[in-house]
């Protein structure tokens, strides 16, 4: 095998992994049920990672990646122990243990295959999104088809805004960044996915102060103590701004009828809208309170969490009852707070870490000189919001793998960057 890596040409297999990295990702549309669902990409990049250990496997050995596979294995020991102890069915952690080594496999793939190389990473992202439209068209969910915006197209839709933003005829024209990102953040308020125009606003506010020449300067240096608490306290501030504009807009109909009725409806229980539409956050929490350090296992079910979250009703929020006689499923709405109830402790600590570093990342950003930055930015806010208040799908392990990938990368610019470092721009 060895032999074969080294007499493949070299500009030939750059070629192939180029071609590679733009035709992958477009095969979302193509699950297969193998130990639950599981996507063709996901298969080519199981495929292709030993010829990429072949070629440059020592990448993996980095700090950063290093620690990601140490803490995705750690999860993986953590889910299976908590599901030997629990006794957990075949069917259920068969699909649990696959989902977190599917993570670090696709991880792994992507990370070599795209690391410190920006033509890959745009080619990717072109390819994620294509994938996404073309999911939407050839196979949708039951969930994209109510709800496209929401459900599956805002990510292809974010990478399409983050790519456009490197055009050259876009760059040089900063404020232009920053309105093509609230408008797409306004859209997303009107079709009433509140998380994505959220997500938006906040990476459109980030851009506009990283455009500030001296606020950015004071910024990219190290702060003090009290400097970092100001900071927080104007960042907490502005979050709150925001609530406060999208409910006055939600509720007076600006936005549309749905958006209105949608706010409403989440906004009449007792925590407000803000929790309105993650009451499954309220019922994870118990469930993690009751057992911080062993999970309840892969695909957690009991009957005492499906009643707590029905109970709800009584507090004013509109919990259908339908969608939990089903099952007896622990209801979670957060990647963190997911791990943590299906695989304990050690589930919460991979995500935590990851939350973290994304944080740093925001912060170290400011003085960054790259075209991807608006890429770095938007999936950067994305990612935060996902961790605390999503819940882990199947296209999540391609998406985080994209992901991590893509911040490890913006660390690495950061670390590494040169005033001669060259640019891939979208001509």
């Amino acid at each position: 095998m060895n032999n074969i890596v080294t007499t493949f040409p070299t500009y030939r297999r750059s070629r192939f992994l180029d071609l590679f990295a733009l035709l992958c990702p477009i095969f979302l549309f193509t699950e297969i049920e193998l130990v639950g669902r599981l996507f063709l990409p996901e298969l080519l990049l199981a495929m292709i990672l030993p010829l990429l250990i072949l070629t440059k496997g020592k990448l993996l050995l980095h700090p950063l990646p290093r620690t990601v596979i140490i803490l995705g294995i750690l999860w993986l020991g953590g889910q299976i122990i908590t599901d030997l102890i629990r006794n957990t069915p075949f069917s259920d952690w068969s699909r649990g243990w696959a989902k977190i080594s599917f993570l670090i496999l696709n991880f792994s793939s992507i990370y070599l295959l795209l690391n410190n190389d920006m033509r890959r990473i745009v080619l990717f992202s072109l390819g994620f999104a294509i994938g996404g439209i073309l999911d939407y068209f050839i196979s949708p969910s039951e969930f994209l088809l109510l709800d496209p915006w929401k459900f599956g197209l805002h990510f292809s839709g974010m990478l399409i805004m983050a790519l456009l933003l490197q055009w050259k005829k876009i760059i040089p024209f900063r404020i232009l960044s920053v309105l093509f990102v609230v408008a797409l953040g306004l859209f997303s308020f009107y079709l009433g996915t509140r998380s994505i125009g959220a997500v938006l606003i906040v990476s459109a506010s980030y851009l506009l102060i990283y455009h500030q020449p001296k606020l950015r300067h004071w910024l990219g240096k190290n702060l003090s103590f009290g400097q970092i608490i100001v900071l927080v306290i104007v960042a907490a501030l502005s979050v709150w701004g925001i609530i406060t504009m999208y409910s006055k807009a939600a509720s007076s109909g600006w936005l549309g009828e749905n958006a209105q009725a949608k706010y409403y409806l989440q906004a009449k229980g007792d925590y407000g809208f803000f929790l309105g539409g993650r009451v499954e956050i309220i019922i994870s929490s118990q469930a993690i309170i009751n057992s911080p350090i062993l999970g309840h296992g892969s695909w957690a079910k009991s009957s005492e969490y499906r009643s707590l979250l029905l109970s709800l009703r009584e507090k004013g929020y509109e919990v259908s009852e339908s969608a939990v006689e089903k099952n007896e499923l622990i209801p979670t709405h957060s990647h963190l707070f997911g791990a943590w109830v299906e695989a304990g402790i050690l589930g919460a600590l991979f995500w935590g870490w990851l939350l973290i570093f994304i944080f740093r990342l925001l912060y170290n950003l400011f003085r960054l000189q790259s075209d991807l930055l608006p890429l770095f930015v938007i999936s950067a806010m994305f990612a935060i919001w996902t961790i605390l208040f999503s819940p882990f799908g199947a296209i999540g392990r391609l998406q985080w793998g994209f992901l991590i990938t893509l911040f490890f990368t913006a660390m690495q610019f950061i670390h590494h960057q040169k005033p001669s470092q060259p640019q891939f721009t979208i001509q």
